[in-house]
């Protein structure tokens, strides 16, 4: 799959043209990136990010690819945005819908909207499958690399852009978007530079700026699409196979490792009818490398959310497992450091041999009132084999609103709002005092 092809189909892709599947899966990724966001108007990430497009332009107002910069961070605030296993692991709506957001001019119908985000979604998961190392050499790349050139591409297409234009978004994202290696706090995976850089490379493709040089230059090729493994099957095929179908949904705040563990845990305590503080010890075993996850106490937000025994921990001493355990007060509760204490990971082969396709499957033992239950969970919740239902993913965006300070009229308003006014209701987290849960 060429980029020549990428942009073709990202340029002629309409709404009323994509399957009914693709239709009702972009519905859904539109609420539920939308419910992450909100949610993370409470982070101190944002917070941050907030103050910082306050400084942009000298104080005249934000830019367009600061507005995206920071609400990309508010939706992956929480850790709590979708994803995709084979396609790099990558978190795309994050970055893609708030760079469209971003970009909104005004007279952009809902199903502009709509359409682009598909195009974003397929753009990005392509370019993080053929970013992985095993597949195009390197380093691991995390959702910043390959999204910013699914945005780019999603922009562009949502501003009216021709083939060509987006052809040159694709590349010039390629080359001016975030290298994206993990780092903690509150950078991450790069999806707010991500966001940032993807509108920045549409209006810079708009603008003239570039050139759809074709041929690789000192053997550099111009984008990940611009290279011989961009013929892996998983790669082609764009308007026929429609990876945003194979999407992941959370359930929790949380890395998706640590997902399987949670379900695992929660089953036991319901089937046993115990009670978190019955719980004596719980033993978790994990594919090899992930039960370096012990971070307790976490030194932050962030590294909390990749901590099994920081969110295994909430479960037993709250009952659940929510954005506001994830800051401040949270993160220093002495129950949920007491509970989290008594949990234990362990490095399975057993796990290992299963591999991260099957979402990351964890085994648990609870030992308590003198018994052990053990439980293995294979499909997490919110995976493909083990989708949520909609009403779990209306519950999740309706908390997530709630959180935000939204009552339920409007809450319930937003998601089929136009563009202009999903973005005018969330200008005013831009400028508002600090919000974050204290």
């Amino acid at each position: 799959m060429s980029a020549e092809a990428i942009s073709r189909f990202a340029a002629s892709a309409a709404w009323h043209t994509l399957p009914a599947d693709v239709q009702e899966r972009a519905e859904t990724a539109l609420k539920d990136t939308l419910g992450c966001l909100l949610a993370g108007t409470r982070s101190v990430a944002f917070a941050a990010a907030r103050r910082a497009a306050a400084l942009d332009l000298a104080g005249t107002g934000s830019s367009s690819a600061m507005r995206a910069f920071a609400w990309a961070i508010a939706a992956s605030a929480f850790d709590y945005d979708d994803g995709h296993y084979e396609g790099g692991g990558i978190h795309p709506g994050s970055t893609v819908l708030t760079a469209l957001l971003a970009a909104t001019r005004g007279h952009e119908t809902r199903e502009d909207l709509l359409a682009a985000l598909v195009v974003g979604y397929e753009v990005s998961i392509r370019a993080g499958y053929l970013l992985m190392p095993q597949i195009g050499g390197g380093p691991y790349r995390c959702t910043g690399a390959s999204s910013a050139i699914g945005a780019a591409a999603a922009v562009a297409r949502y501003r009216g852009g021709s083939a060509e234009t987006i052809l040159n978004a694709v590349r010039i994202a390629a080359a001016h978007g975030p290298m994206a290696g993990l780092q903690l706090p509150m950078v991450k995976e790069s999806i707010g530079q991500a966001a940032s850089a993807a509108v920045t490379a549409a209006l810079l493709a708009e603008g003239g700026f570039g050139g759809a040089q074709a041929a690789p230059f000192l053997g550099i090729a111009p984008s990940p699409f611009d290279t011989a493994q961009a013929a892996h099957p998983f790669a082609s095929g764009i308007g026929e196979t429609w990876h945003i179908l194979t999407t992941y949904t959370k359930p929790w705040p949380c890395c998706r490792v640590v997902h399987a563990a949670l379900a695992a845990t929660r089953a036991i305590l319901a089937r046993q009818g115990w009670s978190g503080d019955a719980v004596e010890r719980i033993e978790v075993h994990v594919m090899p490398g992930l039960d370096a996850l012990n971070l307790l106490p976490p030194p932050s937000a962030d590294h909390a959310q990749f901590s099994f025994p920081f969110a295994i921990g909430c479960l037993l001493a709250k009952g659940e497992v929510a954005p506001e355990h994830f800051l401040s007060e949270g993160l220093s509760d002495p129950a949920i450091l007491a509970a989290g204490a008594r949990v234990a990971l362990v490095a399975s082969p057993e796990i290992a041999a299963l591999g991260p396709d099957r979402g990351y499957p964890a085994a648990v033992t609870v030992h308590a009132a003198g018994q052990s239950r053990y439980l293995r969970i294979d499909d997490t919740p919110g995976s493909l084999r083990n989708s949520l239902r909609a009403a779990e993913i209306d519950r999740k965006y309706a908390a997530n609103a709630a959180l935000a300070g939204l009552d339920g009229r409007e809450a319930a308003r937003l998601p089929g709002a136009s563009p202009a006014a999903l973005a005018a209701a969330l200008t005013p987290f831009l400028i508002s005092p600090d919000r974050s849960i204290p």
